[in-house]
């Protein structure tokens, strides 16, 4: 499952008005709760692994970069601005990687290492926790 199926699923449920959603494939079970229209609650389970190895290995000894705080994750300044990275690109240590909005202020997370980005782990626009991985990379 990826991130495109994800957004699949959270469109149908906005769409359908509903406020819980669960999917279980052979592979995950997906959890969806709606607090509000905006930021969907995602849980996801992986059920197996389907993963080749070399992808594991790869992401497995990556750097998890993590939420400093509670709030509302946002991949660009603006909804119409590009997101500031995806995943291949190159970053550096103090670069921005995302907004964190919590209670109304806009908190700009910059990355604490350099390397390369292998995954984004928050979809746009979600609720994060603080200490959630956000972002993996890989040095």
């Amino acid at each position: 499952m990826d991130l495109k199926d994800i957004k699949t699923y959270i469109d149908f449920a906005k769409e359908n008005g509903l406020n819980h959603l669960k999917v279980k494939s052979k592979d995950f079970q997906v959890e969806f709760s709606f607090l509000n229209e905006r930021a969907p609650v995602v849980e996801t389970q992986r059920i197996s692994s389907p993963v080749a190895p070399t992808q594991t290995a790869a992401v497995d000894s990556a750097h998890s970069v993590k939420s400093p705080l509670v709030g509302t994750f946002y991949r660009s300044a603006s909804p119409n601005d590009p997101p500031y990275i995806k995943i291949g690109d190159r970053v550096k240590k103090g670069q921005i990687l995302c907004i964190v909005e919590a209670m109304k202020i806009m908190n700009e997370i910059e990355c604490d290492t350099d390397g390369e980005v292998v995954e984004i782990l928050a979809l746009n626009e979600s609720l994060v926790e603080y200490g959630q991985p956000l972002f993996k990379i890989k040095k």
